[in-house]
């Protein structure tokens, strides 16, 4: 009886463990993005005003023009937290309670692929594969609203896996309220539905009718109309489809990045950044791969095609990640959980029985010197593989970040200067937040991405841009 107790709490302990790993990542005391300002002082607003449904702050460019809040529901969570402990301390408390949610969801996902309790005890060992990415854990750690959008894609994942129609109606909708990225919990459900047409077709051999007859398209089309009913619900639901169409396509997809200074996650990931983010989980599908070669499952015919049918219904969002992970590197976020799921199904086709008494025997033929190489080799790589990607977390989380208090000298000597309405210079863009959360009874000249003042007015955005980085400006007055 006690035995079976421990059993029952082991996940509870376990993500103890994993909330206290993230307490310690977490950079107290100020903020490695200075969006994270604006998350937390709009939702301080909230607070005291309710909704926002216009934002004068930024009134030259097309965010304060055509404003919505696609951030409304995460604004809203942080509430009660910046209520109890401030306007900073409140969102970033709230950073890894939120990440210990993803990580929750990851989990969920990976239990119910496969109920066993050998499994469900292997799929800790995925969860903590996918904290080995650096950048994945950087971002659940930002204070952003990261960590319900990477939520969200983990369960429309699970959702169009299971068939689950009301899980994915939920998720749909609270996505669309959550995050601007809702967009891509559909391109994420839709290849998936492609996929399945595929391997029922090659697979199960069904013809096309009935291929496309037992497609998915219940569930996705579930995710569609709770993504609508989102928007509907959604206080700035006037302007929040001409808004997303600046951010996700004017910023997210048509990047001017040989014009404009933009933020680095809009940057194209390089090779080695993917893969510095996926080894631990590479290494354990090449490990799979392997087995399925010499211990390959020998379960009845039925259960392997759907085993198979499930990985490559999995390896479509994977590669569709993969895609826009290389044009931006902010969907590493996304990438990481979804290729943990995927080489946790294909190890599910390996008899790992069989697959230890294949290496035994492949163990025992080696000679004295290369079996203690292999050895010396496979401990230095589960000893320094952890410590290295973590090191490379904390250093991405505790680099360049901004203290609580960052500019306020300066602000407190403008607020003493300054009369409401009027507008303050300055010469970076990505000043905005910090500046705004120190004193909001001022304008300011762009902020968030250069996009939206570009987008507003191309020639005052040239213009500031020589201002601030050539060598040779304007007339600073004229500007």
């Amino acid at each position: 009886m006690p035995a079976r107790s421990n059993t029952r709490f082991r996940p509870i302990y376990t993500l103890l463990l994993i909330f206290a790993f993230l307490l310690l990542m977490t950079p107290w005391g100020q903020f490695p993005d200075p969006d994270t300002f604006y998350h937390a002082h709009l939702s301080a607003l909230m607070l005291d005003h309710g909704p926002l449904f216009a934002f004068p702050w930024l009134d030259l460019t097309s965010f304060g023009q055509q404003f919505a809040d696609h951030h409304y529901l995460f604004h809203l969570i942080l509430g009660p937290a910046i209520w109890a402990f401030g306007e900073q301390w409140g969102t970033q408390l709230m950073a890894p309670l939120l990440a210990l949610l993803t990580i929750s969801a990851l989990w969920t996902v990976l239990r119910v692929l496969n109920p066993s309790e050998t499994w469900r005890r292997t799929s800790w060992v995925f969860v903590g594969l996918t904290l080995l990415a650096p950048d994945f854990l950087m971002r659940l750690l930002l204070g952003k609203a990261s960590p319900l959008a990477i939520g969200y894609a983990i369960v429309t994942v699970g959702g169009m896996l299971h068939r689950k129609s009301i899980l994915l109606l939920m998720t749909g909708m609270l996505f669309a309220l959550s995050h601007g990225g809702w967009s891509l919990s559909i391109l994420i459900a839709g290849s998936m539905l492609v996929a399945d047409i595929l391997a029922s077709k090659t697979m199960a051999e069904a013809s096309w009718i009935k291929a496309l007859h037992n497609a998915p398209w219940k569930p996705l089309g579930a995710l569609i109309l709770g993504t609508g009913i989102g928007i509907l619900l959604h206080p700035n639901s006037a302007t929040l489809l001409q808004f997303l169409w600046v951010q996700l396509v004017e910023i997210g997809i048509l990047t001017k990045s040989g014009t404009l200074t933009l933020g680095q996650e809009w940057a194209a990931a390089s090779p080695s950044m993917i893969l510095t983010n996926l080894t631990p989980l590479v290494v354990a599908g090449l490990t799979a791969l392997l087995g399925i070669l010499f211990a390959h499952r020998a379960d009845a015919r039925p259960t392997l095609v759907g085993m198979y049918q499930r990985a490559l219904v999995l390896l479509f969002p994977v590669g569709l990640l993969l895609v826009l992970t290389l044009k931006s590197q902010r969907f590493i976020e996304f990438l990481v959980p979804l290729f943990a799921i995927w080489i946790y199904q294909i190890a599910q086709l390996v008899d790992w029985t069989k697959y230890r008494l294949w290496l035994r025997e492949q163990w025992s033929r080696c000679k004295r010197t290369p079996r203690h190489t292999l050895t010396v080799a496979g401990g230095l790589i589960v000893l320094l593989l952890p410590l290295h990607h973590g090191w490379l977390a904390w250093k991405g989380l505790h680099t360049g970040q901004r203290p609580f208090d960052l500019y306020a000298p300066v602000m407190q000597t403008i607020s003493e200067r300054a009369n409401p309405g009027d507008r303050v210079f300055h010469s970076s863009w990505d000043d905005f937040p910090v500046l705004w959360a120190l004193e909001d009874r001022v304008k300011y000249l762009s902020g968030l991405d250069p996009t939206f003042l570009y987008h507003a007015d191309p020639e005052l955005s040239n213009q500031v841009m020589q201002l601030t980085l050539d060598s040779d400006p304007p007339d600073a007055w004229g500007v």
